[in-house]
């Protein structure tokens, strides 16, 4: 099915919990690919999951790891408009 050029496309920036990892958000993904014709964006804070940093700040460094990601999101592949859903610490 193809999307009309005025139509938005949001992309869903998943931000898992305290002590969960990107796969906490697996299930979005049937729900908004065949719903919505939104994306879904799940990763891994820094000390979850399969990500490369050694500890979870609990809040104190997790704002800059989101602006980081919706930077690359927009530059690297062309986002334009975002949702962010968070649980917990997300």
């Amino acid at each position: 099915e193809s999307v009309e050029p005025d139509e938005e496309i949001y992309t869903i920036v998943y931000l898992h919990s305290h002590g969960g990892c990107k796969i906490e958000g697996y299930h979005l993904t049937k729900v908004f690919s065949e719903k919505t014709r939104a994306h879904l964006c799940l990763f891994d804070f820094a000390g979850c999951g399969h990500s490369e940093g050694d500890h979870l700040s609990m809040g104190a460094e997790e704002p800059d790891d989101v602006c980081s990601l919706l930077q690359v999101l927009a530059r690297d592949f062309g986002v334009k408009y975002f949702a962010i859903w968070g649980r917990s610490m997300g």
